[in-house]
C-alpha cells in the first residue's frame, strides 16, 4: 500500500503584504487537505507578520516562521529544512493557484511513489485579465515516468520551481537547497542545476493549474540591479557541483551563459553589462568549453557567441574600462 501523501508548502513572503489575503485563500480553498503550509517571513518591515498570523490563525495547518531579511533562498531553505511532508513544494504568494492543484499532483504521487519530481506541463501567465499558457511541451512528453533525459524541454527554459512537488527525502538526501544569496535574485535557475545532475525520475502532468500573474514589483522586472546577486548564485552552484563530485559542468556552464546572455538583452548600462563580459571570461577559458545533450543547437550558437564576444572586449579592451 503506497504511503499516505502530505505536501509541505513552503511560501517565501517579502514586501507581498497587498498579496497576504489572497494567497492565504489560495492555499485554503485547495481540495487536497492533508497540506502543511509553512510561510516563511523574511524580515518584512512592515507589519505583513501582524497580518500572516491573523490571516491563518483558525487553520492549524499554517504556520509561520519569521527570520532576519535574508532574501528568497534563504527563506525557501528554511521552509524546507522544517518539512514533516513527504513532498515538498514553493509558492509564491503573488500568484494564484487552481483549488485542485495539489490535489491533482496528490493523486499522480500515490500512483507513482518511484517518482522524485512531479511538474505540470507549463502554467498560465496572466496580468489579471488576459492569460496565456507558457513552457509547455508536446504531450508525448507527458504521462509517464521519465528519467531527466526523457524531455530537455524543462532544463531549457523557465524554472518555474513552484510549478510542482518534489519528493522531501530525494532533496535532503543530495543536498538540493537554493542559493542563500541577498533579495530575490534568479535563485531558482541553480536549484534546476541541482536537481539536474541529481538524476531524479520526473513525471510532467499534461495539465496547467499555476497562474503566474505578472506585475510592476516583480523583482525579475529590474535585473540590473541583481548582477552581484546573480554572480554569487553561480558561484555557490559551482562549487556545489564539484563539493557532489560531478566532473562535468557542462550543463551548469550551459545555465549559466543562457542566464548571463538574458541579462545582457536587460540592462540599460553599459557598465553594468560589461561586468557581465568580465565574469564569463573569468569562468570560462576556452571557447572548446563542453555543452550539454540537452542543450539545442541555438542555444549552443548562444553560449559560445556569449564567450567570443566577451572574448573580443577582453582582448580589445572595448567596454572592459
Amino acid at each position: 500500500m503506497a504511503d499516505a501523501i502530505k505536501i509541505s508548502v513552503v511560501v517565501p513572503v517579502y514586501n507581498v503584504r497587498e498579496f497576504i489575503p489572497g494567497a492565504i485563500k489560495s492555499l485554503k480553498d485547495q481540495t487536497f487537505r492533508d497540506l502543511e503550509v509553512i510561510i516563511v517571513d523574511d524580515g518584512t518591515p512592515d507589519d505583513t507578520n501582524d497580518l500572516i498570523c491573523r490571516e491563518i490563525s483558525s487553520d492549524p495547518r499554517f504556520r509561520c516562521i519569521r527570520i532576519p531579511h535574508s532574501g528568497y533562498g534563504k527563506a525557501c531553505n528554511t521552509g524546507m529544512e522544517n518539512a514533516s511532508g513527504n513532498y515538498v513544494a514553493i509558492y509564491e504568494p503573488d500568484d494564484l493557484l487552481a483549488p485542485d492543484f495539489y490535489e491533482c499532483l496528490a493523486e499522480y504521487a500515490k500512483s507513482y511513489p518511484e517518482v522524485d519530481v512531479f511538474r505540470y506541463n507549463g502554467f498560465f501567465k496572466t496580468n489579471g485579465t488576459d492569460r496565456i499558457h507558457r513552457y509547455e511541451c508536446y504531450p508525448k512528453f507527458t504521462e509517464r515516468v521519465m528519467d531527466k533525459y526523457g524531455t530537455f524541454r524543462i532544463w531549457r527554459f523557465h524554472p518555474s520551481v513552484f510549478n510542482g512537488i518534489y519528493k522531501t527525502s530525494f532533496i535532503r538526501q543530495h543536498h538540493i537547497v537554493m542559493c542563500e544569496t541577498e533579495g530575490a535574485s534568479y535563485q531558482d535557475v541553480p536549484f534546476m542545476v541541482s536537481l539536474f545532475y541529481a538524476e531524479p525520475q520526473v513525471f510532467l502532468i499534461n495539465q496547467a493549474k499555476y497562474f503566474y500573474v505578472s506585475h510592476q514589483n516583480q523583482s525579475v522586472k529590474r535585473p540590473e540591479d541583481k548582477l552581484n546577486a546573480i554572480f554569487l548564485n553561480w558561484e555557490h552552484e559551482l562549487k556545489w557541483v564539484k563539493e557532489q563530485g560531478y566532473r562535468d559542468i557542462g550543463f551548469c556552464n550551459y545555465k549559466m551563459l543562457m542566464q548571463l546572455h538574458f541579462m545582457t538583452s536587460r540592462v540599460r548600462d553599459p557598465g553594468e553589462a560589461a561586468r557581465i563580459y568580465r565574469y564569463v571570461c573569468d569562468k570560462i577559458d576556452s571557447m572548446f568549453f563542453p555543452l550539454p545533450e540537452v542543450a539545442p543547437l541555438r542555444h549552443k550558437f548562444v553560449c559560445r557567441t556569449l564567450y567570443l564576444s566577451a572574448l573580443f572586449r577582453r582582448i580589445t579592451g572595448f567596454c572592459f574600462r
